[in-house]
């Protein structure tokens, strides 16, 4: 699937609309970090009145507006520019981004579980960065998925969506690596506990899971 990364589009209201002196538009709510939008210089409350030329169509309700400008972005493939006219302080602007394959989606994340833990921990992938508020830089770690009730890791305090960070003071830089360090306290049967740094909202806190 392409990717844009002009999220959160809201229509504008038709009254607004005449008074601007266009048929129609869409406010950029947000520019993804990192996204084709972000790099073509398209910006936060930018007004898209027009795509590749055409003028945006007045659609009835106005809130199938959004759903018009993603199903044009869809219509194209990777690779492909995507051009959009938009309104700035009451200026038109030319924006051309060239469309890239969307990010991994939470659904598509890998995920493994681990039975003395109690936990089953996926990938970090874009979209929680997006609903977490985190630079793109931060875009690493796990995310706790499932956690088995009365577990060692629910015992804990770890809860389902809670954004691992740290496993034993070591910062998790890819499923993989986690995956692994995870695998090898599971198969230690002497080991003890286990140490994750988590976040979860605007707090990070530090938990012990007790394995015996």
């Amino acid at each position: 699937m392409p990717w844009f990364g002009a999220h959160g589009l809201q229509p504008i209201d038709p009254d607004v609309a005449t008074f601007l002196g266009i048929a129609s538009g869409c406010v950029v709510s947000e520019v993804l970090a990192g996204s084709p939008a972000e790099k073509a210089g398209l910006k936060d409350r930018d007004v898209i009145i027009a795509i590749n030329g055409e003028a945006l169509p007045r659609l009835k309700p106005d809130r199938v507006m959004a759903l018009f400008v993603s199903r044009e972005v869809n219509r194209r493939a990777p690779g492909d520019t995507f051009k959009v006219t938009v309104l700035r302080e009451r200026q038109r602007v030319e924006v051309s981004a060239t469309l890239v394959e969307e990010p991994k989606l939470q659904r598509e994340a890998q995920k493994k579980y681990f039975d003395r833990l109690g936990v089953t921990v996926r990938e970090f992938v874009y979209a929680d960065g997006v609903i977490r508020r985190a630079p793109v830089a931060e875009h690493q770690g796990l995310i706790a998925h499932f956690v088995k009730a009365n577990s060692p890791a629910a015992t804990a305090g770890v809860g389902t969506d809670d954004w691992i960070r740290e496993i034993d003071g070591v910062p998790v830089t890819s499923f993989d690596q986690a995956s692994q360090q995870l695998a090898a306290i599971q198969s230690d049967e002497a080991r003890a506990e286990a140490v994750m740094l988590l976040k979860r909202g605007g707090e990070t806190q530090l938990v012990r899971i007790k394995l015996k």
